[in-house]
Order: C-alpha cells, then structure tokens, then sequence
C-alpha cells in the first residue's frame, strides 16, 4: 500500500482522498435518498389516507347536520333551516370532490361515487320536498283563513239567532261551530302526525257541518242570514278540498320523504360508514410498516453512516500515513544530518512523490555537505602547512631580529667608543691645532 502511493503525488493522493470520501457520502447519500424515497412514497399513502379519512369524517359530519336539519324543516316546519341544511350540503359536496382526488382503491373509489350519486338524490329529493311542503304550507295557511272565516260568519249567524230566540237555529249553528272546531284540531294533529285517519276525522267534521248547515238553511229565511249561510257553504267547501290538498300534499311529501330522504339518508352513512372501515383498515395496515421502513432506513442509514466513517477515518488515516511518515523520517534524517552525521541513508529515496523530490534534494544537500567537509579538511591541512611556514617564518624574523639586535648592540658600543675617541682625537687635534698656531707663532716671532 505505502509503494502504491509513493508512486503518487500528495496532491493526487489528497485529491483521491477526498474523491473517496465524496463518493462514501454520495453513497451514503443514496442508500437514505432510495431508502427514504420508499419510505416517503408510504408516507404518502398514509398521509392520502389520513387525509381521505379526514375528509370523510368531516363529511359524515355534515351530511348528520343536513338529515337534523331536514328533520327539523319536516316536523318544524322550521324554514330557517333551509339555509343551514343547503350549506351543509352544499359543503359535503365540496368535501366528496376532494375525496375522489385522493388515492384510493376501486372499491373505495366506487363508495365514494356512491356517496357522491346518492347525495345529488338526496339534493333532488329535498327540493321536491321543499316544494311540496312549501304547497302543503299554502294550503295550511288557507285553511287557516277559511276557518277564522267560518268562525267568524258563524259567530254573527248565531248572534243573529240568538237575537231572534231562534233555539234550534242557534243549536244547529253551535253545532256547525263544534264541527268546524273538530275538523280544525283535528287537521292542527295532522300536521303533526301526518295520520290519515285523523284527515279522514277532520274532513268528516266538515261533512257533519255541512249537513247541519243543509238543515239550517231550510230554517232560516232572511235574505241576510241566507247570504250568510251561503258564505259558510262556500268556506266550507274550500275548507274541505284544501284538507284534500293539504292531505295530498302531505301523502306526496312524506312518500318522497320515506322513498327517497329516509332511504338515501341511511345509505349515504352506511357508506360513509364502509369507507371509513376501509381505510381505517387500510391504515392499520399500511401504518405499522411504515413505522418499520422507517426504523430499517434509520438502522440502515446508522450502519452506512458508520461504515462511510470508518472507511473515511481508514482513507484519511492511510493517505496522512504516507505523507506523514516519510515527512517524519525525512525531518529526523535531516536533524541527523544538521549534526554532522553525514553517513545517516536518506529514506524515500526511490519515491516519486513530493517526499522523493525532497529526499533527492536532501541527498543533494548531503553531498554538498561532505564536499564542504572534504574541502575544509584539505584547507585544514593548507592553513597547518602555511601555519609551520610561518612559525618558521616567524622564528627566524626572530631570530634574525635578536642576531640584528645583538648586532645593532654591538654597533652602538662600537659606535659609543668611535664617538668617544672621536672626541678625543678632536681634543687632540684642537690641541695639536693650538700646539700648531702656538709654534707657528713663535716661529714669527
């Protein structure tokens, strides 16, 4: 391994290095991406689901707030609930067309188109509902008026009877008045408890009222009273055919109320109902293994995570090695060689790397180093030769100084004893010269 990098630049090994390293993490990198990809596409699912799921509660929700509310508009008669009833119908319409875009089975995709269908019906049924209970209500507010009328055209009758003391004519008009109120609770029950018989009951109230106002009118004879009669004649005929409409109204409604409404009603949440099971056993299915592919890619991406750093760590330890350990070798081959020691071998020699070029360098260096030594030697031994010539020199500069010396001594004694008889030939030529001028004097004399 060392020889198969000494071949290669440090360069080249760090780039290899960090190349190894990318790739470990690229690896790395999609082992969790195709792992995580698997797990997010379950994920997904389970989320779609969740999500469907959602849905469909809030649109059970509000299809048992839409029945309330239609229950409240049938037996209230309460219109206000319309809107109320609209909205939430309206809004689990918008609920069923999100659910069909999320991902389902083809079972649970029919349910949903089930629901859908059935809820369009139900829409339909309503509004033929509404309309028939908005004719019954026409109706009911005509027998309302028809019958204060005949109240009231029966309360002047009879205090006309009355102020006549006409008993049997005041006995067959409060009994008119018993029949007209008789009918009049009887349909106030009928528009609670929609019972047939209790129709029949009111429109037998009003035939019995008929009878005895037949009989009331052969009793009476005045013009006033007559117009009168006639009056409650006409009221009651219109009392009677709108119990018939009002009857028909109510027969239709509630048909469509029992065919449709109360079919479609129970229907729609018995899908609803199977919906939710199937995707709540669905998700029990498709829940625990997500959880475990998530705990597979968790393991997975530790033990990748770990190899990817045990193999970075062997990668950066075996490139740091080849560099460092000849870089060491190098440092200490070169403190060896600071010392002197210059027969200390050069590693990495053979290297053709950064690290051989510095060991070449250094070899370079080394003998340059005992060339330096060699030359000192031999100028070591010029500088003794020239220090013995010299001394020799020197020694007999001295020689010749101390002989030169001696000599100059000597030659000042000599001279010391020149200039003394020098001075004494000098006194004695001075007085030779005197002896001299003393006789030549004399010889003239």
């Amino acid at each position: 391994m060392d020889k198969l990098f000494s071949n290669l630049k440090m360069g080249t090994r760090i780039t290899l290095g960090f190349c190894a390293m990318i790739f470990l993490f690229i690896a790395l990198a999609a082992v969790t991406y195709f792992s995580l990809g698997n797990s997010k596409r379950h994920f997904n699912d389970y989320r779609s689901l969740a999500q469907a799921t959602n849905l469909i509660g809030r649109l059970q929700a509000n299809v048992l707030l839409m029945r309330l509310g239609v229950k409240d508009f049938i037996i209230k008669n309460d219109t206000s609930a319309i809107k109320k009833i609209k909205a939430h119908l309206k809004e689990a319409k918008t609920l069923h067309l999100h659910t069909q875009k999320s991902k389902l089975t083809s079972k649970q995709k029919k349910l949903v188109e089930s629901i859908g269908t059935s809820l369009i019906e139900y829409n339909t049924g309503f509004d033929l509902v509404m309309s028939l209970q908005g004719s019954r209500n026409k109706s009911v507010a005509t027998l309302n008026t028809a019958g204060s009328k005949l109240q009231k055209l029966l309360e002047s009758i009879a205090k006309a009877s009355f102020k006549n003391n006409d008993l049997r004519a005041t006995y067959l008009i409060s009994q008119i008045q018993k029949n007209v109120m008789f009918a009049r609770l009887k349909i106030q029950k009928y528009l609670f408890d929609n019972d047939l018989v209790t129709a029949d009951y009111a429109l037998n109230g009003i035939e019995e009222a008929r009878k005895n106002l037949n009989i009331l009118v052969k009793l009476l004879d005045e013009d006033e009273t007559f117009k009168t009669t006639k009056l409650i004649k006409e009221n009651l005929i219109v009392y009677s055919q709108t119990i018939e409409q009002v009857n028909k109204h109510t027969l239709d409604r509630n048909y469509e109320i029992s065919g449709t409404l109360d079919t479609l009603g129970p229907f729609i949440a018995e899908n609803i109902d199977s919906l939710k099971l199937e995707l709540k056993t669905e998700q029990e299915t498709l829940g625990p293994r997500a959880i475990f592919e998530i705990e597979q890619i968790i393991t997975l991406t530790v033990i990748a995570s770990l190899a990817s750093l045990i193999l970075a760590i062997t990668a950066a330890y075996i490139i740091t090695r080849t560099i460092s350990r000849p870089i060491r070798a190098m440092t200490n081959t070169m403190r060896i060689l600071a010392t002197g020691e210059l027969e200390q071998a050069i590693p990495a020699i053979d290297h053709k790397d950064e690290i051989g070029d510095m060991a070449k360098a250094v070899k370079i260096f080394k003998d340059n180093a005992k060339e330096r030594l060699l030359l000192q030697s031999n100028n070591k031994k010029d500088a003794l030769a020239q220090s013995q010539r010299q001394q020799r020199i020197e020694l007999l500069i001295e020689e010749f100084r101390t002989e030169a010396f001696e000599l100059l001594q000597s030659v000042n004694v000599n001279m010391d004893l020149m200039q003394e008889t020098t001075k004494k030939l000098a006194v004695i030529s001075l007085q030779a010269s005197n002896q001299a001028a003393r006789a030549g004097g004399a010889c003239e004399d």
